[in-house]
């Protein structure tokens, strides 16, 4: 039996599903990708002008 998906790669696949045609390959490679979460505050920097990021970030709520 396949385990749950956690709601945010569910809710990124679904997201990304339309608007794109995912073949099951690529729904799974999304599945296995590591998701840490974090909470970041109102007017907190994610990415500054200069870095080099290491990972890629999605906002799953609020505004940016």
């Amino acid at each position: 039996m396949p385990t749950a998906l956690p709601s945010h790669t569910h809710l990124m696949i679904r997201k990304l599903e339309s608007n794109f045609t995912l073949t099951a390959e690529e729904k799974q490679a999304l599945q296995e990708l590591p998701v840490q979460t974090q909470d970041v505050k109102s007017n907190q920097d994610i990415v500054k002008m200069g870095d080099q990021p290491s990972q890629c970030c999605l906002l799953l709520e609020g505004f940016s």
